[in-house]
């Protein structure tokens, strides 16, 4: 269950517990700070995407990465990273695709995320 509080931000339900680094994050007053994603410039969110992306408190040394370029249906040429754990086993695939909508976000900002889901 969640309830929706004042500031139309979810809260949790009362059966889960908050990510400590969420609370960190909300705590700290940087998301009244973010600037509104509907009335900025496109040009200027860009030059902001490195502050919004999910730092991983893994080390690179955790996993390996391989930037490739894949051909899509269109014919275009698309970058994408591979992630892959450097213990040995039979690893499920995961594949994230990010919300940027073709105008902000790109590899960097996903860096983050994709590295705590692969260790």
């Amino acid at each position: 269950m969640v309830a929706m509080n004042g500031y139309g931000r979810r809260s949790p339900s009362p059966l889960s517990k908050p990510d400590p680094t969420w609370v960190e994050i909300e705590q700290s007053g940087v998301l009244e700070k973010a600037p509104s994603l509907s009335n900025t410039p496109i040009r200027e969110l860009r030059q902001l995407q490195g502050n919004f992306g999910i730092k991983s408190n893994h080390t690179p040394t955790a996993l390996k990465t391989k930037d490739v370029s894949i051909q899509v249906s269109d014919g275009a040429k698309i970058k994408v990273r591979v992630y892959t754990p450097w213990s040995p086993g039979l690893w499920p695939i995961c594949v994230v695709y990010h919300g940027g909508g073709w105008t902000i976000g790109d590899l960097e900002t996903e860096d983050g995320a994709s590295t705590d889901l692969t260790v």
